[in-house]
């Protein structure tokens, strides 16, 4: 078994300062190591100045430009040894003078003499004006040899004389015997150094570590002692903790959370409470079935319609009380649907009752399934009204059917006039019609035709034009247009049911003479025999049952029918049959069709209107009843 170590607060934090430790020490050190090489390399560059200006100084002085010719070497031997004399010091040792094309002219080594050394790198540096140096070997390193010094540094001096070019180059071998001394203190005082530094830093981590112990993880383990009774259900619990600084603001607002938590946990509980009130007050069903199947949760309204006890079904299958249909409601099944649908409980004593059951998915907080939660609608008395409701709408159709025959039955047909031909076309938008007609002759042979439009559909509608029927019964002989309308408008309007009726009223003798009253109602088209444009009659006044005052001035339009004249009326049915897009049939249409049948006969022209209103449509069905009268004046 592995095993898992954690650290405490305690342990972090000695780990963190551990760690800061080894960091400041580190950088302490490599700071040190920095400054000592950099100290070194200020002393190297210290002792090749002081020399290389020793050398440049006294060789201005004892030596001149002719003096570094090769050719004049072995003459100038003297010179040079006066001029080491001169130069030599107690670090100075040994000296070589070497002429612009890299001969040796001079050095206290005979053997080398007047020999040529042209690719020697630190000559060829010098000859080019730089102080070169080289250190044998490195500084720092305990080489003392048989001479009695530890390390020699080369330095290349070269030689210019006023503004002249480069003369030559003096090489000069200098002992570091005191650079390494100085070395040596400085690194001991380096060491010392780092060595205050490592125990401060560890005096302070060791101080610093007492100060954050006592300052945040103690009160850190407060808070944590103190979370830890809240989460056992604790809440009267507080974190002791007296500073004010962070940790202590942190202290405040857990005791202020755990106030909130308490009140919270208090409000949750009657939350909870609640919910159960709400839950056993329910008039539906309540089933919340588990992953396995069983039942974990019933109602009391459950328990009540099926006459068990919470025993009784609590951890049992859910088939018991769905039987075959346990299976829209099982967790584990793959593919069911949720919803609502309509399904049978099977009560204890194995009655089974309609409901109307509902189901949705129960999951956990990460979105797993949990279960099932049903819920169901006692159906009984729906189910025993719906067959009342059925019974009584079937009477309704039966009685809607039977006011539609009557209705139609009333209707007159059209009627035969020696002069006119006379034609019709009725079509009732639902069983009963809101549109109401008439044909008749009277006893001086004159035709007689109304046309009404009531506002609505259905059976009040229908009402209106009963009322209407009555009303044209009721005509006394030798009345005007403009009378009937006048006597249909007291008829329609007696009985205030706040509806109203458009109509037009029309009659034509044996000699073509038209006269013609409006209530409100689309104008007579009529399409003269001659080819000239058509004429709109647009006299007439309010619509039918609107008002009681008596008499309304109907104003009458009168027009002299020729042999052949067609008059057309109709009800706004026709013009308003819509198209898919919204678009209105209208009266514009309505009227190029009846002037492009103006030589067919008066069947063919209402025939055509209609088939072109219904392409118009493209099956779109009308949304209000269509009636088109008209006829022909043959004289």
């Amino acid at each position: 078994m592995r095993t898992v170590m954690t650290l405490t607060i305690k342990g972090k934090l000695a780990l963190g300062l551990a760690a800061a430790f080894v960091l400041i020490v580190l950088g302490s050190l490599s700071l040190s190591f920095l400054i000592k090489r950099e100290f070194d390399k200020s002393m190297i560059e210290r002792a090749k100045a002081i020399n290389a200006d020793l050398v440049l100084a006294q060789a201005q002085i004892h030596l001149g430009a002719g003096d570094f010719s090769p050719a004049l070497w072995r003459q100038n031997i003297a010179r040079f040894a006066a001029f080491y004399g001169q130069v030599k010091t107690q670090e100075i040792i040994r000296i070589k003078v070497w002429a612009p094309d890299g001969t040796i002219i001079y050095s206290d080594a005979t053997d080398i003499r007047g020999k040529q050394f042209p690719d020697n790198e630190l000559f060829r540096r010098a000859i080019s004006g730089e102080t070169a140096v080289a250190i044998k070997p490195p500084v720092g390193m305990d080489n003392r040899n048989e001479r009695g010094y530890e390390q020699l540094m080369e330095v290349y001096v070269p030689i210019r004389f006023a503004h002249l070019p480069i003369s030559g180059v003096i090489e000069v071998y200098v002992k570091l015997d005191f650079v390494n001394e100085e070395i040596r203190r400085f690194n001991k005082f380096i060491v010392l150094f780092d060595l205050i530094v490592i125990a401060g830093i560890a005096v302070l981590g060791v101080v610093t570590f007492v100060f954050l112990t006592h300052t945040i993880v103690s009160p850190v383990l407060k808070l944590r002692r103190a979370a830890g009774a809240v989460a056992h259900g604790n809440f009267e619990t507080r974190a002791e903790v007296r500073s004010r600084d962070e940790v202590g603001n942190l202290a405040d607002a857990f005791n202020t959370m755990i106030i909130d938590l308490r009140q919270s946990h208090r409000d949750l509980s009657q939350a909870k409470d609640y919910l159960e009130n709400v839950l056993s007050s329910m008039n539906d069903t309540l089933l919340v079935v588990n992953q396995d199947g069983t039942i974990a949760r019933a109602n009391d309204a459950l328990l009540r319609l099926l006459h068990y006890r919470p025993e009784e079904l609590i951890g049992k299958p859910v088939q018991i009380i769905l039987g075959d249909a346990a299976k829209l409601v099982d967790p584990m099944q793959e593919g069911r649907e949720f919803g609502s649908r309509e399904r049978r409980y099977r009560a204890k004593n194995g009655e089974e009752i309609p409901i109307l059951f509902s189901t949705s998915p129960l999951r956990k907080p990460d979105g797993t399934p949990q279960g099932v939660v049903c819920v169901g609608q006692d159906l009984t008395q729906r189910k025993a009204m719906e067959l009342a409701l059925v019974e009584h709408v079937k009477r309704m159709r039966e009685d809607l059917r039977n006011a539609a025959e009557f209705q139609r039955a009333v209707l007159p047909a059209a009627v035969k006039v020696a002069y006119a031909d006379v034609s019709l076309r009725y079509i009732p938008h639902s069983t009963v019609s809101g549109d109401v007609y008439g044909m008749r002759m009277n006893r001086e042979g004159d035709l007689n035709v109304f046309l009404g439009d009531a506002t609505g559909h259905g059976i009040a509608a229908a009402f209106m034009t009963m009322m209407a029927q009555i009303g044209l019964d009721t005509i006394p002989r030798n009345v005007s247009p403009q009378g009937v309308l006048n006597h249909l408008n007291r008829v329609l309007s007696a009985h205030e049911s706040g509806r109203f009726m458009t109509g037009i009223f029309m009659r034509v003798n044996q000699k073509g003479h038209l006269r013609v009253a409006n209530a409100g109602h689309p104008s007579v088209v009529i399409i003269p025999a001659d080819g000239t444009r058509h004429v709109m009659l647009k006299r007439g006044g309010t619509a039918l049952g609107m008002f009681t005052e008596q008499p309304i001035p109907y104003e009458e339009d009168t027009y002299r029918l020729g042999q052949g004249d067609k008059v057309f009326v109709f009800t706004d049915g026709i013009a308003e049959w819509p198209h898919p897009g919204g678009e209105l049939f209208g009266y514009d249409r309505l009227i190029e069709v009846l002037e492009e049948t103006r030589g067919s006969a008066i069947d063919t022209a209402l025939d055509a209107v209609l088939a072109r209103a219904r392409d118009f449509a493209a099956g779109n069905p009308c949304q209000d009843d269509v009636t088109i009268l008209g006829f022909e004046y043959r004289g």
